[in-house]
């Protein structure tokens, strides 16, 4: 009987670890770009998907309770930990909400992803997966005045993450449209090619997905845009146009895009 017993719970193991799937968590979850990615995740049931909101009722109102949601705000480490616990993959869609304060790009775009990229570190998650933005490190750009230093906060942000250590991919969109995925096409570009242009944030939502567990998106950060005189889908050959990030990238200096 013993032996049955031991046996019985050893298939039982077995069974359940072939079933677990790998758990990511998406930072950012009832923002536009977080709630695209995480219904393309629940799609296609390839992972277990955790989210983070700073309002789990709201966002349970809003995009419905079949979300794994957890509150979580990016300045607050002990949250942070709390959120992390067991993820395996960070998708990180945050941005500033307002040009100054507690919610402005110096502490969310920079300050909230340095945060976040500590404890998922700290966890030993396999990959961070963060969304920036095409025009980051520009100084002279528009969005800088109107938005306190905005594209340079972005870029301390991600240079943050590539300094880190730990596996990343930075995804850099130009201006996101609400429209479905598959529509255009997608270029990929290195860091200072794009400025203007758009893409759909759904599109960018699944090169986000699709980066994860892909080494040819390691280490790497591609600038995304939206492209007629390229197929549907025909970006996930391009990966490997993209060379790898050059360490230690200067977070004194940023590009002007020349």
């Amino acid at each position: 009987m013993k032996f049955f017993l031991s046996a019985l719970l050893a298939l039982s193991f077995t069974a359940a670890s072939a079933n677990a799937k790998d758990l990511v968590v998406v930072v950012g979850g009832t923002g536009q770009s977080g709630i695209e990615v995480i219904k393309q995740l629940q799609a296609d049931e390839a992972y277990d998907v955790r989210a983070t909101t700073r309002n789990v009722e709201r966002a349970k109102e809003t995009h419905g309770e079949d979300i794994d949601w957890v509150s979580m705000e990016v300045q607050d480490v002990d949250q942070i930990r709390a959120a992390f616990k067991g993820a395996d993959f960070i998708i990180s869609t945050i941005g500033a909400r307002t040009a100054r304060g507690p919610n402005g790009p110096e502490y969310v775009d920079y300050g909230g992803v340095k945060n976040i990229v500590g404890v998922a570190k700290d966890y030993g998650v396999k990959q961070f997966v963060l969304m920036s933005a095409a025009s980051a490190g520009k100084t002279d750009h528009m969005l800088n005045v109107a938005v306190n230093n905005v594209l340079i906060w972005k870029w301390l942000g991600e240079d943050y993450l590539r300094d880190s250590g730990m596996p990343y991919t930075v995804i850099r969109p130009v201006a996101l449209r609400n429209e479905p995925r598959g529509l255009r096409g997608v270029t990929f570009a290195t860091m200072g090619n794009y400025d203007l242009g758009y893409i759909a944030r759904a599109d960018a939502a699944a090169i986000m997905i699709d980066s994860l567990q892909n080494p040819a998106a390691l280490n790497k950060s591609i600038e995304i845009i939206g492209s007629d005189d390229i197929e549907a889908e025909q970006w996930k050959t391009l990966y490997a146009f993209i060379p790898t990030d050059l360490k230690p990238l200067d977070t004194g200096e940023f590009s002007d895009g020349q």
